[in-house]
């Protein structure tokens, strides 16, 4: 069985209520990012409809907004979250698809 579906809250307002009790609670991501950005505590969004082939995983740029279309709630990627994954990839100097955001 599905564990989610026991879950009352979405995983995203779960991690949000545990921020709000301090980014201390995230020690492995400020052990191994050494930063406590809003960023790396922020919802990430990835264009998983974009994605067709190995190909595209190694694309050297952010796809424009329209790849992360939600095909599954056919809902287009809100632009906040669109400049916040700018903001991510050009902060962390993100080089592909394939690893965005490495906790090594």
């Amino acid at each position: 069985m599905d564990s989610c579906q026991f879950l009352s809250s979405s995983l995203d307002e779960l991690v949000s209520l545990l921020a709000k009790a301090g980014k201390e609670n995230f020690f492995h991501i400020l052990k191994h990012l050494g930063t406590d950005d809003d960023l790396v505590f922020s919802r990430r969004v990835y264009p998983y409809s974009h994605m067709k082939s190995r190909k595209q995983l190694k694309e050297t740029e952010l796809p424009p907004i329209s790849k992360f279309h939600d095909s599954l709630r056919n809902e287009p990627l809100d632009p906040q979250d669109y400049e916040r994954a700018k903001a991510t990839w050009s902060k962390f100097d993100i080089q592909n698809l394939q690893r965005p955001l490495s906790f090594d």
